[in-house]
C-alpha cells in the first residue's frame, strides 16, 4: 500500500505540467541522491516556466511595462524563459523568450520591483540544501553583483510579492524567494496580429503589409512570393486565418481576393496558390532593433524550428498596416495602439524665425489615455525652412525614448522619423523639406519605454498627434483683426495715423491693435484661435507669426444697432475672381483670411492666405472655390481653363 501511494504521489507531481521535461519530485528533493535540475542539463534551445514553489497562480512573467510579475500561467503572456550560460558554474543570463529582454539586477532597493532590459545580467541559480527547511529542494535566483549567501538576510533575489516580483532576501525558509523551474514547450499563443477564423471571412480581415529587414515588401507575383519596393498594390497585402498559433497554426492568405495561400513544399520552394492542403504556419516572434519581427515556420516543424520562410535571403518580417490607394489619397491615419505609461508631455511649442503660425500645447496633467489628438491649436510652417521644437516631459521612464515623426507628403504615412533618449526636455530644429506638400499634415510624438520605434507601433507611455499647416515661406508676417459680431464694436490695427483690418509687416516689428465697443457692448478680450491673449482693448505685441485676432465683445442690446440683413451680410462676404494660367486672383469686399480650392470629390487641392491661389499642376476640371473673409465664408463653382 505504501508503494502504491508513493507511486501515485510521484505520478501526480510529475503530471501536473504537460511538458516535455519535468520538475523534481518531493521524494527527490528530500533525498540525498536528488540531482539539481542544472546538473548535466543542456539548457540551450529549451524553454522554462518558473513559479513560486507550491503556488500555481504565481508564474514569473514579463509585464508590458518591462517589470516582472507573477500570476497564473497564461500562454497569452510572456511566461516563457530561457537560460544562457555565462561560463561560470550555476550562473546564467535569464532571458524572456518572447520579448528577448533580460532580467536585470536584483541589487536594488528592498522590495523594489525588478525590471527587464536589453543588457544581460548574470544570475546565480542554486538549490536550497538546508536540512528541514520548507524551501529545501527549490531554487533561489539572484544577480551576482553582490555577496551571495542564503544563510542569513542580506543577499537580494527574485521574490514573489502579491502579483509582483521584487528584490528581497533569499534567506533559507523565505518561501517567496524560492522557485520551481519546469521545462515546457514554447507555446506563446498571442500573435501580434489580428486573424479571422477562415479564409472565407476575408471581408472581415485586417490586411497587412509584410516588411523585411532589407526594407522590401512581400508581394504575390505570378503565383510566387517575391520582394518589391512598397506601394499601394493589393499584391502586397496579406491577412491571416486560423484560431491558434500552437494548436493549428495560421494560413498566410493573399489579400487579392483570390483565396490563395502561401505554401511550401518543405524543400525551400514556395507558391501562392489555391490548394486543398494549404501550409499552416507557426508564428515565432523575434525582438530585434527595437521591433517585433515575425518568423514563419511550417507548423509540422515547429518543434525543431526548421524551415523558416525565406524569400531572397530575408526570413524576418515586420507587420505594417496595408495602405490602399484610397487611404493614401485621403490622408487617412491609423489609430495607434498602446498602454498608458509613466511618460507624458507637460508642454510643446513650435517656434522660429520662419514659422508662420506658432503652435503651443500645455497640459493640465497626465492624459487619461495613451493617445491624444490635439486640435485646439495648430501650427503653420514654411516649405524649405526649419522650425524649432521644444518638448517638456512631465515624467520620464527607465529606457524611455522620444520619437518624432512627420508626414511631409500628406498621405497618412509618417515617412520621416527622429529618435532621442527621453530626458526631461528636448529642444531641436527640424527641417521642412522643399518637397513638402502644401496643406494640412501631422506631426506625431511617441514617448515609450517598450523599445518599439515605428510611428504606428504599440506604445508604453503616450502618443500625441499635432496638426501642422505647410505653406510657402514668407519674409513678412500678416495681422488680421475682426470683431466677434457686427454692431458690437470695431477692431483695427493702428499704423501711424491709419486704421486698418489687415497689415503686412516685417518679422519682429511692434504692432498695436485696438478694440472699441459700440452701444452698451463691453470689450472682453483679444482671442487668437481658442486662446485669450490679452484683456486690454489696446494690445501691443512683437510680430513673430501670422496672427488672426478676434476682438470679443458682449452683445450690444441697444435697439437697432445689432441688426444686419441677410442681403447686407451676403454683400459683405461676396468676392470676385479671375483665372489666369497657373493662378486664381481673388478680390473680396471684406479683408481676406484664406482661400481654398476643392475638387469635385471634396478633397482640398490648394489653400492660401493671400489673394492669389496657385493652380499649377491641376487638370482642367470643375472645382469649388471657398473664400473666408472677415465677414464670413462664401463659395463659388469655377472651371479651370
Amino acid at each position: 500500500m505504501r508503494i502504491f501511494f508513493t507511486c501515485l504521489l510521484g505520478f501526480l507531481l510529475v503530471g501536473i505540467w504537460p511538458a516535455q521535461g519535468r520538475r523534481t519530485t518531493s521524494s527527490e528533493e528530500n533525498g540525498n541522491h536528488a540531482p539539481s535540475l542544472w546538473d548535466g542539463i543542456d539548457v540551450k534551445g529549451k524553454y522554462f516556466a518558473l513559479n513560486r514553489f507550491g503556488n500555481s497562480t504565481a508564474y514569473l512573467r514579463e509585464n508590458n511595462d518591462l517589470t516582472l510579475g507573477a500570476l497564473a500561467f497564461d500562454k497569452a503572456q510572456k511566461c516563457y524563459w530561457q537560460f544562457e550560460e555565462t561560463g561560470k558554474t550555476g550562473c546564467y543570463y535569464i532571458k524572456n523568450a518572447t520579448s528577448g529582454l533580460y532580467i536585470q539586477s536584483t541589487k536594488r532597493g528592498l522590495s523594489q520591483q525588478v525590471p527587464t532590459g536589453n543588457q544581460p545580467v548574470e544570475f546565480k541559480i542554486a538549490k536550497d540544501e538546508t536540512p528541514g527547511a520548507a524551501t529545501r529542494g527549490y531554487y533561489y535566483l539572484c544577480s551576482t553583483d553582490q555577496n551571495i549567501s542564503n544563510a542569513t538576510d542580506g543577499t537580494l533575489g527574485l521574490n514573489y510579492a502579491n502579483g509582483s516580483v521584487v528584490a528581497f532576501h533569499i534567506k533559507t525558509g523565505r518561501g517567496n524567494s524560492y522557485w520551481e523551474i519546469t521545462e515546457v514547450p514554447y507555446e506563446y499563443e498571442v500573435p501580434p496580429f489580428a486573424a479571422v477564423p477562415e479564409i472565407t471571412n476575408e471581408a472581415e480581415a485586417l490586411k497587412y503589409t509584410l516588411l523585411t529587414e532589407s526594407g522590401s515588401t512581400l508581394a504575390c507575383v505570378d503565383g510566387k512570393p517575391v520582394l518589391e519596393s512598397r506601394q499601394a498594390d493589393p499584391r502586397q497585402s496579406w491577412f491571416f486565418a486560423g484560431t491558434g498559433n500552437a494548436r493549428e497554426g495560421y494560413l498566410i492568405v493573399s489579400g487579392t481576393g483570390t483565396g490563395q495561400t502561401l505554401n511550401t513544399d518543405g524543400e525551400g520552394d514556395y507558391k501562392v496558390e489555391t490548394t486543398d492542403i494549404p501550409t499552416r504556419w507557426f508564428v515565432k516572434t523575434v525582438e530585434k532593433d527595437g521591433y517585433t519581427w515575425l518568423s514563419f515556420i511550417p507548423h509540422s516543424q515547429k518543434e525543431n524550428q526548421e524551415g523558416h520562410l525565406t524569400v531572397n535571403g530575408d526570413s524576418l518580417f515586420r507587420l505594417d498596416n496595408y495602405r490602399s490607394a484610397f487611404s493614401l489619397a485621403s490622408q487617412i491615419y491609423f489609430l495607434p495602439c498602446g498602454t498608458k505609461g509613466e511618460m507624458f508631455l507637460n508642454a510643446l511649442s513650435v517656434t522660429g524665425r520662419d514659422v508662420l503660425k506658432e503652435l503651443h500645447y500645455a497640459s493640465t496633467g497626465q492624459p487619461a489615455g495613451y493617445y491624444t489628438l490635439y486640435t485646439r491649436d495648430k501650427g503653420r510652417v514654411a516649405i524649405g525652412r526649419p522650425f524649432h521644437l521644444q518638448l517638456d516631459l512631465g515624467q520620464t521612464a527607465p529606457e524611455g525614448m522620444i520619437h518624432v515623426y512627420f508626414d511631409w507628403n500628406a498621405d497618412g504615412v509618417f515617412e520621416t522619423a527622429y529618435s532621442y533618449e527621453a530626458n526631461s526636455q528636448l529642444e531641436q530644429d527640424f527641417p521642412v523639406p522643399d518637397t513638402a506638400r502644401e496643406g494640412k499634415t501631422r506631426m506625431r510624438i511617441r514617448l515609450t519605454a517598450n523599445g518599439l520605434q515605428g510611428a504606428e507601433d504599440d506604445v508604453w507611455g503616450a502618443t500625441y498627434d499635432f496638426i501642422l499647416d505647410v505653406a510657402p515661406p514668407q519674409e513678412d508676417r500678416t495681422v488680421i483683426v475682426r470683431p466677434n459680431g457686427s454692431g458690437r464694436g470695431r477692431s483695427f490695427i493702428r499704423k501711424d495715423t491709419e486704421e486698418r483690418d489687415t497689415l503686412t509687416a516685417a518679422y519682429g516689428e511692434e504692432i498695436t491693435v485696438e478694440a472699441v465697443p459700440q452701444g452698451n457692448a463691453a470689450f472682453i478680450g483679444w482671442r487668437q484661435g481658442h486662446t485669450i491673449v490679452s484683456t486690454q482693448p489696446v494690445y501691443t505685441f512683437t510680430l513673430t507669426e501670422n496672427k488672426e485676432l478676434e476682438a470679443c465683445f458682449s452683445p450690444n442690446t441697444r435697439k437697432g444697432t445689432d441688426a444686419v440683413t441677410s442681403a447686407e451680410r451676403k454683400k459683405e462676404t461676396d468676392f470676385t475672381y479671375t483665372t489666369e494660367p497657373g493662378v486664381i486672383k481673388i478680390r473680396s469686399n471684406a479683408p481676406l483670411h484664406s482661400a481654398a480650392l476643392y475638387g469635385s470629390n471634396g478633397i482640398r487641392m490648394r489653400r492660401s492666405t493671400h489673394n492669389e491661389l496657385s493652380t499649377l499642376g491641376l487638370p482642367r476640371d470643375t472645382y469649388i472655390l471657398k473664400v473666408q473673409t472677415a465677414a464670413g465664408e462664401s463659395g463659388k463653382k469655377i472651371v479651370l481653363p
